[in-house]
C-alpha cells in the first residue's frame, strides 16, 4: 500500500476524461443526501459540466486549476456565450494541489438546492444527459472551442449497489474488495470495503500475523 499526499496527478477511472487528462466522477452520497463531484483538473486549465444537451438555458458548474488561485464557480448559460456566475453557489468545494500542479476538487450539492429557478434538480435513478467543456491552455473562463467539448449520460442509483463492483487494490477469490486512499483535506486514511454476504475480510499492517495491527469487516445482514 502506497498512499500519496498529495497525489502525483490526475489518475484513476472516471465518468469524464478530457483529451488533456482532466477527470471527473459523479456519485451520490445517500448518508448525507448530496451529490459528490470528484474532479481533477490539469494545471492552468479548466473543466466545466452542464445539465442538458446544449448550452442553451443550462445550469453549469466550472472548476479551474490555477495553483493557489484555483476555484469552482456555479454558472448559468443562456446560449453559446460566456455563462454568467450564479449569485449563490450551491456547491461546497475543497481542493488540493497535486505534485504536478494539477488540482483535485471535491464538490458537493443537494439534489434540489432550492436556489432560484435556474438550478437543475437532480433525480435519482434516471438517465440525465450531460455536457462538458474544457480549455487546456488557460485557467480563465473564456471560449473553449468546439473541439474541447463532449457529452455523457449520468444516472445516480437511488438504491444501494447491486454488489461488489469496480476496481480495487484487493479482490478476494469470493469477490470481496478493498480500496485504501488518503483524504489529504481531512488528514485521514479512507478504507472503501465491500464484503460478500455472510463472510468477512481483514487486513494487517505487516508481513505476517505476528505482533500485527489489524482491522476486520464482517457482512452479516442489516
Amino acid at each position: 500500500m502506497n498512499l500519496y499526499n498529495p497525489p502525483p496527478g490526475c489518475v484513476g477511472t472516471s465518468d469524464v476524461m478530457t483529451s488533456n487528462g482532466s477527470l471527473l466522477n459523479v456519485t451520490y452520497d445517500s448518508a448525507n443526501n448530496v451529490v459528490v463531484y470528484n474532479v481533477c483538473v490539469q494545471p492552468n486549465s479548466w473543466l466545466a459540466v452542464g445539465y442538458g444537451t446544449s448550452m442553451t438555458n443550462t445550469d453549469m458548474v466550472w472548476w479551474s486549476a490555477n495553483t493557489t488561485s484555483s476555484q469552482q464557480l456555479d454558472l448559468y448559460s443562456t446560449g453559446e456565450t460566456t455563462p454568467s456566475i450564479d449569485p449563490v453557489n450551491c456547491y461546497n468545494t475543497t481542493y488540493n494541489i497535486n505534485l504536478d500542479n494539477s488540482v483535485s476538487f471535491t464538490s458537493t450539492r443537494f439534489l434540489n438546492p432550492n436556489i432560484g429557478n435556474e438550478t437543475f434538480v437532480i433525480t435519482l435513478g434516471v438517465n440525465i444527459p450531460m455536457i462538458y467543456a474544457f480549455l487546456p491552455t488557460s485557467p480563465n473562463l473564456s471560449f473553449h472551442g468546439q473541439a474541447n467539448t463532449g457529452s455523457w449520460t449520468m444516472n445516480l442509483p437511488a438504491s444501494p449497489p447491486a454488489g461488489c463492483i469496480g476496481s480495487s487494490l484487493i479482490s478476494t477469490s469470493n469477490g470481496s474488495m478493498l480500496n485504501a486512499t488518503y483524504d489529504y483535506v481531512a488528514g485521514v486514511v479512507v478504507y472503501d470495503v465491500c464484503v460478500q454476504p455472510n463472510s468477512y475480510m481483514a487486513i494487517g499492517y505487516g508481513t505476517s500475523m505476528t505482533n500485527t495491527d489489524m482491522v476486520w469487516w464482517s457482512a452479516n445482514g442489516a
